[in-house]
């Protein structure tokens, strides 16, 4: 059975409709509720990873060709996917939806065989998700338009796929740690106004109507607005201060569920507070961000190329550097590993080093410090016998020969 039978079986059950072949998911991306209380640990770890997702850098590679023809492509990617968006905004939504929601979703509006724009589009925007004979169909709202279109043209990035359902967006894992964090947040909020409601009890040892005891309280909170430093009150008012005994979660159990959070989303909390250093920061990445940067540069590559532009190599790439918060002193180490190499382009030791690139840096050098072992002795000019090349048995004659000769002279020389 194929994926696609797979998917019918488990999620599609046949509708009552005017073409027996049109059917409905029972389950889509629609199933997200946007009415849930979300409290400020789980939206700041959102943005946090939003926003340094928003500065990826997106291109066109291929390694056969330079890829020309698609070179159109780098100023939806790079610079300005739709009319409304500029792609630091586009990016930025696209992974708060894919970490809020556990769904991102990109509309790809084509104009012939080029992309004209890539929108992005709210879950809740999705009316239905439908099946029609061999084709998936997505009905959304668009600026105000409903449209309906074929799953290809979607950029669609799943957070917790599983084998059940590979369009899977419920998580229900964070709904208990969120659900008591807001129950306490609520209970502090309560504490705090019922602390400022009452706080003095004041009984009197005579019987009064109902107008007195107005009037003598409304007599007392004159007294005590205007009590500095002492408040005065006579022998028949009996007065107790209201403490308050509400209770709610400790700052150690506060700080245990907040870590249920962090661990939810792959972050720390250096990571939120921007104090992270280049360990905790390669922690983030490589637990959080990187499979986000996967998933996206497979879906582009998929779904903006055919399979014949895919065949010859045309490839999307998501370009980050893991070394943006190394510091001086890790880069320095990494030039110098660097300059060890046969050969290096200097460049690469300038942006490690922040310092300008040069002109022709970007050219290969090789290292004239780097002989083949057998070859010193002759590169440095030194006379001496090349143990793992041997002369032949020519040489040796020759050599022989040129001695002989050598003798022959001096013999033939009259001697003094």
């Amino acid at each position: 059975m194929g994926w696609f039978d797979k998917l019918k079986s488990l999620f599609i059950k046949q509708k009552a409709s005017n073409n027996a072949n049109f059917m409905t998911l029972d389950s889509g991306f629609s199933s997200v509720s946007y009415e849930t209380a979300f409290n400020a640990t789980y939206c700041n770890c959102v943005s946090a990873l939003a926003r340094h997702l928003s500065k990826i850098e997106v291109g066109i590679s291929n390694e056969k060709s330079q890829g020309s023809s698609f070179r159109y492509l780098e100023k939806v990617l790079k610079y300005r996917p739709n009319p409304v968006q500029t792609a630091n905004s586009f990016w930025y939504s696209l992974a708060y939806d894919f970490f809020f929601s556990g769904v991102a979703l990109a509309y790809i509006e084509w104009d012939g065989w080029k992309v004209a724009n890539l929108w992005t589009i709210s879950s809740k925007e999705v009316q239905d998700v439908r099946i029609k004979g061999h084709d998936i169909f997505i009905r959304f709202n668009l600026n105000g338009e409903v449209r309906e279109d074929v799953l290809d043209n979607f950029i669609i990035l799943i957070r917790h796929p599983n084998t059940n359902n590979p369009f899977n967006t419920y998580d229900p894992s964070m709904n208990k740690i969120l659900e008591i964090l807001a129950t306490n947040e609520e209970g502090i909020i309560k504490a705090i106004q019922n602390s400022n409601l009452i706080r003095f009890i004041v009984a009197s040892s005579a019987n009064m109507s109902e107008q007195q005891v107005i009037k003598k309280q409304e007599q007392f909170r004159d007294r005590l607005d205007k009590a500095d430093s002492i408040l005065y009150v006579t022998n028949a008012e009996n007065l107790t201060q209201v403490s308050n005994q509400s209770k709610w979660a400790t700052s150690d159990d506060v700080k245990e569920m907040k870590r249920e959070v962090y661990n939810f989303f792959g972050v720390n909390e250096k990571f939120l507070d921007s104090s992270y250093d280049e360990n905790s920061w390669q922690s983030v990445y490589d637990g959080a961000l990187e499979p986000f940067i996967t998933a996206l540069s497979q879906e582009l590559t998929i779904k903006l190329f055919t399979d014949r532009e895919f065949d010859v190599g045309n490839r999307i790439e998501v370009l980050t550097s893991p070394l943006q918060t190394a510091s001086l002193q890790t880069r320095i180490k990494l030039a110098e590993a660097y300059l060890k190499l046969p050969t290096i382009r200097p460049n690469v030791v300038c942006d490690l080093l922040y310092l300008p690139r040069l002109e022709n840096g970007d050219k290969e050098v090789q290292s004239l410090n780097y002989v083949a072992s057998n070859k010193v002795d002759a590169y440095q000019g030194v006379e001496g016998e090349d143990k793992d090349n041997p002369p032949k048995e020519d040489d040796k004659d020759k050599d022989k020969g040129d001695e002989d000769n050598g003798k022959q002279q001096d013999e033939s020389e009259p001697k003094e």
